[in-house]
């Protein structure tokens, strides 16, 4: 290798080590630079949001003791899964006839005899008033009257 350099003229020998420098500073920019860059920037996002999650818990904090509640959130807001269908089970007419708990902090009601009406409602009431979602629904029609069973699974960790 130092025969070949050696028989390269002053000017090829600048070029070749200008290219070569050049080729350096870019693998240190893909390599080194960028990554730390992005990895800043993202930090920076990171930070940011965190701040803005922390400034609108420290509004509800001060509101909280200055007017003593929250504004927009009462009690129903709060209310446990299985509270909220069994106290909106009653308030739409349905029978709720088993409550099962599963994995993931799922919970699973069972509806033996309800209308669709009824049933929609109690959902709607659920999600509107409580805000809790169904995340996997099984209907089947009763076959001695226009009445409907189902399985209605709720996730448990979600408000």
């Amino acid at each position: 290798m130092n025969k070949y350099w050696i028989k390269l003229t002053e000017r090829e020998q600048l070029l070749v080590s200008g290219c070569a420098l050049s080729i350096i500073f870019f693998m240190m920019y893909v390599f080194i630079i960028s990554p730390l860059l992005k990895e800043k920037n993202d930090a920076v996002r990171a930070l940011e949001t965190q701040k803005n999650i922390y400034y609108h818990v420290v509004d509800m904090a001060v509101q909280a003791t200055v007017t003593g509640s929250f504004k927009g959130l009462d009690i129903s807001e709060t209310m446990p899964l299985r509270e909220a269908a069994t106290v909106t089970a009653r308030a739409t007419g349905i029978a709720i006839s088993r409550i099962q708990p599963g994995s993931d902090n799922r919970v699973t009601f069972w509806v033996d005899e309800a209308s669709t009406q009824d049933i929609a409602a109690w959902l709607l009431l659920l999600k509107n008033e409580h805000h809790w979602s169904v995340s996997k629904v099984t209907i089947n029609k009763n076959t001695n009257n226009n009445t409907v069973r189902g399985q209605f699974e709720f996730k448990g960790n979600e408000l």
